[in-house]
């Protein structure tokens, strides 16, 4: 029950609109986005996170700034996202907010991440 309960565009929509403000525009922009740019990825909740998987396992996640009372929320890339760079490359940034150029390189990871190295 717990797993299913977990899954689903319902599940993070749901946990979005639960979020205190500024955290929730972003992370419903950034769910709006990720949903445009991949609509093949499957929403759902990891850890009480927005995340998105392929394949049953999860790509990309946000963690929001509440959550850990810090001052930017997280975007995040498991190992499934295959950003692979020589032995050393970013899988986690900071996000403040969504403007053009974070939506143009989250776009260009998030197309990365889908075709693997």
């Amino acid at each position: 029950m717990g797993k299913a309960r977990n899954q689903g565009e319902e599940a993070v929509l749901a946990e979005l609109a639960a979020w205190p403000e500024p955290d929730r525009t972003l992370g419903e922009r950034l769910h709006a986005l990720v949903r445009a740019l991949a609509p093949g990825l499957s929403p759902r909740l990891w850890y009480g996170m927005p995340a998105y998987a392929q394949g049953g396992k999860v790509l990309l996640f946000l963690q929001p700034a509440h959550r850990f009372r810090t001052r930017y929320a997280t975007l995040g890339f498991t190992d499934q996202a295959r950003l692979d760079q020589g032995n050393l490359w970013p899988v986690a940034f900071a996000l403040k907010g969504l403007g053009p150029e974070e939506e143009a390189l989250i776009a260009s990871l998030l197309r990365r991440a889908l075709e693997g190295p």
